[in-house]
């Protein structure tokens, strides 16, 4: 008894950590013969109402195809009508058995069928085990089928979520696409709205057509650094990234993102400040656009997040092996349940309605890309991007670390 239970929470344990529905049901059917010694199981499930054969094993784990497996419709139809376990240790004395074709011409001896219901009692499927012996006392022991039963209806909530996360894959897949499609749709009238904006600016013009340029001019600019943006976004979704990585000095790297910097910090009367190792140039293998790429939106949210009068830090460490860079901000902190979200492809903190637009105004609003695409680059590199924040109101620290 004490190992049937372990087998039914060591079940558990896989069940719920699997996020694919194959593996799923191929490991409740083993599982399953392992507990009642059965020659061979399957599972149906349901789909658009209709119970449809989805894997059949042996006791060895071979697979075993629908057209060979020896499925009596007589029992599938009895718990489907009933929705409740029907268990025959020995089918020759059941009289509701024992003369049914499907049971005779199979030579089914022993049977157990156990519905599979969802959260909300919604059938989900049905756990079908069979053999051609009758089943022993202890094979079919009133604690084993209690164990089954239990087994299967972890299975039913199980694969519910693997199905979702199934859906949510397809979802965000669709989204990338989308993305991309869009993305590079809008790249080549962007460019033109640029290319004229920037004839227009070379002309003479009288001031307020002056104005207009400068300001489609601006505009474009933003348009096609968000367009990049998505579609480094997507290239990060799919994976496709491509970095050329070659050694670089981190901190004139570092120096030099932070006095792209230090003029937007300046108009918000933030202090940015470099801390950086004397006499080190701290290098590393990377791909310098990219990496640079990474710590542009790495700033940009501090400053974006962190309120006028406050202090930005960017400090650069040879930890040998390995380097580690952390922008450290006096801004609004991360609430602990917050932490991973911010990483997250459009995830944004607070109520987007009430953010202000610009890139580097307080609570600016932008895509929600720009921490996605910085740990994107970084877990590129093979290094790890971080946060820690000790809560609202009380400022963030990320970190990027890089070897060691």
């Amino acid at each position: 008894m004490k190992d049937d239970t372990l087998l039914l929470l060591d079940t558990l344990k896989i069940i719920h950590a699997c996020r694919d529905s194959a593996a799923l049901l191929r490991l409740v059917v083993a599982r399953s013969l392992t507990l009642v010694d059965g020659e061979r199981g399957c599972l149906l499930i349901a789909t658009n109402g209709q119970l449809r054969y989805q894997v059949g094993l042996d006791q060895a784990g071979a697979e075993i195809a629908e057209a060979d497996f020896p499925l009596s419709q007589t029992v599938v139809n009895a718990v489907t009508e009933s929705r409740r376990p029907l268990v025959a240790p020995d089918t020759n004395g059941d009289a509701a058995l024992r003369r049914r074709p499907s049971i005779v011409h199979s030579k089914i001896r022993m049977v157990l069928c156990v519905p599979l219901a969802g959260r909300d009692e919604t059938p989900v499927g049905l756990l079908y085990v069979s053999s051609e012996t009758p089943a022993g006392q202890t094979q079919l022991s009133e604690r084993r089928l209690e164990i089954l039963a239990a087994l299967a209806g972890q299975a039913a909530v199980a694969l519910e979520q693997t199905r979702l996360v199934e859906r949510l894959w397809v979802l965000d897949a669709a989204k990338s696409d989308f993305i991309a499609i869009v993305s590079h749709e809008m790249r080549t009238p962007v460019a033109l709205m640029r290319g004229y904006a920037d004839i227009l600016a070379g002309q003479s013009l009288p001031p307020l057509a002056r104005q207009i340029a400068a300001e489609l001019r601006h505009s474009a600019g933003r348009l096609t650094g968000i367009v990049n943006l998505m579609l480094d976004a997507t290239q990060v979704s799919q994976a496709t990234l491509t970095l050329t990585l070659r050694p670089y000095s981190l901190r004139a790297l570092v120096r030099q993102v932070a006095a792209r910097w230090q003029p937007a910090a300046a108009d918000r009367q933030l202090g940015l400040m470099v801390e950086l190792p004397a006499d080190d140039p701290v290098e590393a293998a990377i791909d310098a656009p990219y990496f640079e790429t990474a710590l542009d939106h790495l700033l940009q949210n501090a400053i974006k997040f962190t309120p006028d009068g406050g202090q930005i830090v960017v400090s650069l460490e040879n930890r040998k092996p390995g380097v580690r860079i952390v922008v450290t901000d006096t801004g609004i902190g991360i609430a602990p349940e917050h932490r991973e979200l911010v990483f997250e492809k459009f995830w944004r903190a607070g109520d987007s309605r009430l953010h202000s637009t610009g890139q580097t105004k307080f609570m600016g609003a932008g895509p929600g890309l720009g921490l996605y695409l910085a740990r994107g680059i970084v877990e590129a590199h093979g290094g790890r991007l971080w946060v820690a924040s000790e809560g609202e109101g009380q400022g963030s620290r990320f970190g990027v670390e890089l070897g060691g």
